[in-house]
């Protein structure tokens, strides 16, 4: 599975508002500000969407406040 649908399986879409969303998001796991807030979708975010979708069950608890 490529990033990209990674990110969609996380809840967001691929645009540079949604990957602004998915990197603000990220950013709030510790620790904080790991990810610059560019909207595009950099090797830094991909990256980060990897990881979190390795995490996804935590990171969508953790980004949900559940």
């Amino acid at each position: 599975m490529n990033s990209r649908r990674k990110l969609e399986a996380l809840g967001y879409g691929t645009t540079a508002k949604e990957m602004e969303r998915f990197q603000r998001d990220y950013n709030c796991l510790p620790p904080k500000r790991l990810l610059p807030l560019t909207g595009r979708f950099d090797a830094a975010t991909a990256k980060a969407i990897d990881l979190a979708y390795e995490v996804r069950t935590m990171f969508i608890l953790t980004r949900d406040g559940d």
